[in-house]
């Protein structure tokens, strides 16, 4: 039932490690973990974290994101709470504007108005307080760091940058248009092949679609597109849409009967 007088939430966030599915459960607060058969499970409750994001490194520790309340991240072993890295005003003078939290190797990064990242920790519980910035989301093969912005709203024009990680320098700055009004930048992921996935959700009147567009990862050529449904409902959810290491993408999709996890394929 949702709230009279009060922001209607559903699952934050969610994340795809192998074969299984983690979804950040503010509302009861727990983080679960979902299997091909479709059952949930409870890997473990959050402690009291009004949490919007979530990260899980390849050894099933999870990174959580409390970017408003406890302004951390939160890094669980096992179920049980290993460490926390505060959101320092120096880095993160606003910590509403932080965008997500990731996982690359051992580090864990948090992301700052959709834009630089920073290392905040490990997901062994050792802080990490380097002013360095990274230029952007690790890709899954390791070998770029990807952002992307909005350069005309109204004229469905944005971009998509890549980093070589290497030698921290430019690889590619590729500019798409899209049929509509774009409303929000939906989804920016990559798979184990290096190819980059952009989601967009477009206002086309009568429609709200949601495009998402794979690029092969040395130019950024367009391969393919494929549309996905568009969560309509009002309850906030922070990520909606994730994506496997062989290129599935995963999507929560909220109906009256509860949420249920859609699958799609990019040519």
């Amino acid at each position: 039932m949702l709230p009279e007088e009060a922001n209607a939430e559903g699952p934050m966030s969610l994340v795809a490690l192998g074969e299984q599915f983690y979804v950040l459960d503010q509302v009861n607060n727990r983080v679960t973990r979902w299997g091909k058969d479709g059952k949930a499970q409870e890997v473990f409750r959050m402690d009291g974290l009004e949490a919007a994001d979530l990260a899980v490194g390849a050894d099933g520790s999870v990174a959580v994101l409390d970017r408003l309340v406890h302004k951390e991240v939160a890094v669980f072993k096992d179920g049980k709470r290993l460490a926390s890295f505060p959101l320092d005003e120096e880095r993160f003078p606003e910590p509403g504007a932080v965008t997500g939290v990731f996982v690359d190797g051992d580090d864990v990064l948090v992301e700052k108005e959709h834009g630089a990242l920073f290392r905040v920790g490990t997901i062994r519980g050792e802080p990490l307080s380097s002013p360095e910035e990274l230029p952007g989301r690790p890709s899954r093969d390791g070998k770029l760091y990807l952002s992307a912005g909005i350069v005309d709203r109204d004229q469905g024009r944005v971009f998509v940058a890549a980093v070589d990680r290497v030698q921290m320098e430019a690889r590619f700055t590729r500019q798409l248009s899209f049929p509509g009004m774009l409303l929000s930048i939906a989804a920016l992921d990559s798979d184990k092949k290096g190819i980059i996935y952009l989601g967009v959700t477009l206002d086309q009147g009568s429609a709200t679609p949601t495009v998402v567009t794979c690029l092969e990862p040395t130019r950024g050529e367009p391969l393919g597109s494929v549309l996905i449904p568009t969560n309509e409902s009002p309850e906030e959810s922070l990520k909606e849409i994730t994506l496997t290491d062989d290129g599935t993408i995963v999507f929560a999709h909220r109906t009256e009967a509860g949420m249920s996890f859609e699958s799609y394929r990019c040519p």
